[in-house]
């Protein structure tokens, strides 16, 4: 069987209805009476963290709070997300693989008519449903629109931005305008951003509603460019040989290290809450670090927007004092669609979230038995967002592939020439090349690569066909 053209997506498919721990309460979304002894969930998601900008994976930078968390409770060093942000966050909010509704590429400040879709039911609303109150303290870039704001989709509170990023201190987006909120009324605050949203999360702990528990989702823009930190923090790194001789490093290392204290004083806040074991927090980054801007990925290839492990395979964790076993280290391929259907489990809720696409990992939460997973499909630019790329003939940043519990093939074209790799994913460094060797893999993959992207939101095959990227010889 030859090479055939690569183009359209997926869902993933998955097992569902596993049991969980029997030390969680039980579903009983139709009263509030059972809510009191519910935990909490705080889900905390970094802005373009590269794999090693943490001090647990290896990073000078000084990250103890990230650190004790990981350290003290599972520590997954197979969490698979899209190599893009929005699409990533779309994944999390909607169970749904990129692709079935879902961003496929960025969704970019201005850009009318794209967010989650009316009727798209969110992990946001599951939790509400379920008697939490729910808030969003960070990015959203779920859409600008009214009609996509937090508030319409399960966030009784929000303050943040709606875009894909700010300036630090000014708070404008890219295309020039404004964009710092609480709730739905524009507020001015020049101070640094990362110190707000922490000081934000922590007093809406302090101040929640204390008869229900509470979902949060505490979205940094850190550390995503422009590389902004307080000039003392910077001045800290200033001796680094990273941020000597790759000008984006210093400002990137203060910027994780300001994050790490703001994720510090919210922890400081659930002890002085008397909750801090009543609450599962989940941590993971949209996606790679960008390699320009300061992230680094080692000893993975590949960086933010790309489908090589440096894109697409991050940081990532879970703590619950006294649920979650400490020390436990998962190679299990978990996706951040699987988190819906996971966090439900994990505080006793029915799982609601979409079927095939988001499964309960609940049990390799703590140290439950690998599981096999369906092959998942990988891709970059592929959206009629992105389109001026493909029809201006600019096709080397197009990226196609297939990740199995064995094997991750990728697909990409440069200047005409169709690159196929195909790597064991037992090679961290993803340097073997074994395309040649396994040629029937190869072809396989391709098959599967071709069926998951049957049905998609915006089919591309026609540029394909137009532009011939990868076409079958």
């Amino acid at each position: 069987m030859g090479l055939k053209n690569i183009i359209k997506k997926s869902v993933v498919g998955g097992l569902t209805g596993l049991l969980m721990s029997s030390c969680v309460p039980k579903d009983n979304n139709n009263s509030n009476t059972s809510n009191y002894n519910k935990p909490n969930v705080i889900v905390i998601i970094p802005d373009d963290l590269g794999w090693a900008d943490v001090g647990y994976n290896g990073s000078h930078i000084e990250t103890p709070n990230i650190d004790k968390l990981a350290e003290e409770g599972v520590r997954f060093n197979n969490f698979v997300v899209h190599p893009w942000c929005s699409p990533t966050r779309a994944e999390f909010y909607t169970g749904h693989f990129p692709g079935s509704w879902a961003y496929r590429t960025p969704n970019f400040n201005g850009m009318e008519g794209t967010g989650i879709p009316e009727g798209e039911y969110t992990i946001a609303e599951r939790f509400r449903d379920a008697g939490y109150s729910t808030a969003l303290i960070g990015k959203w870039h779920m859409g600008t629109q009214p009609e996509f704001h937090p508030n319409e989709h399960g966030f009784d509170y929000f303050y943040g931005h709606l875009g894909g990023y700010i300036g630090f201190y000014i708070k404008k987006a890219i295309d020039g305008n404004h964009d710092w909120w609480k709730n739905k009324e524009e507020i001015y605050n020049s101070r640094y951003a990362t110190n707000l949203l922490g000081e934000e999360a922590s007093r809406y702990i302090r101040e929640r509603d204390k008869s229900k528990p509470f979902f949060m989702t505490l979205a940094f823009n850190a550390p995503h460019f422009p590389q902004q930190a307080p000039e003392d923090v910077i001045e800290k790194y200033r001796n680094s040989t990273f941020c000597r001789f790759f000008s984006n490093r210093c400002g990137y290392m203060a910027q994780v290290d300001v994050m790490d204290q703001e994720i510090g004083l919210v922890l400081d806040t659930l002890d002085d809450e008397g909750i801090r074991e009543n609450t599962l927090t989940m941590f993971f980054s949209d996606n790679g670090g960008s390699n320009a801007f300061g992230g680094y990925n080692s000893p993975f290839p590949g960086e933010k927007g790309e489908i090589l492990k440096g894109g697409v395979q991050v940081a990532a964790f879970a703590n619950w004092p006294g649920v979650i076993n400490s020390g436990i280290i998962s190679d299990q391929r978990i996706h951040t669609s699987d988190l819906f259907a996971t966090l439900e489990a994990a505080v006793g809720l029915r799982i609601r979230a979409p079927a095939h696409e988001s499964t309960n990992m609940w049990p390799q939460f703590n140290g439950g038995a690998r599981i096999s997973r369906n092959p998942a499909l990988l891709e970059n630019l592929a959206s009629d967002t992105a389109r001026e790329f493909y029809d201006s003939g600019n096709t080397s940043r197009l990226w196609r592939g297939v990740l199995t519990d064995n094997w991750r093939l990728t697909i990409s074209n440069y200047e005409g020439v169709c690159n196929i790799n195909l790597f064991d994913v037992n090679d961290p460094l993803e340097r073997d090349n074994m395309s040649l060797v396994h040629p029937e893999v190869v072809d396989e993959l391709i098959d599967e690569l071709q069926k998951l992207e049957k049905g998609l939101k915006n089919d591309i095959s026609h540029w394909n066909k137009k532009n011939g990227v990868c076409l079958e010889n």
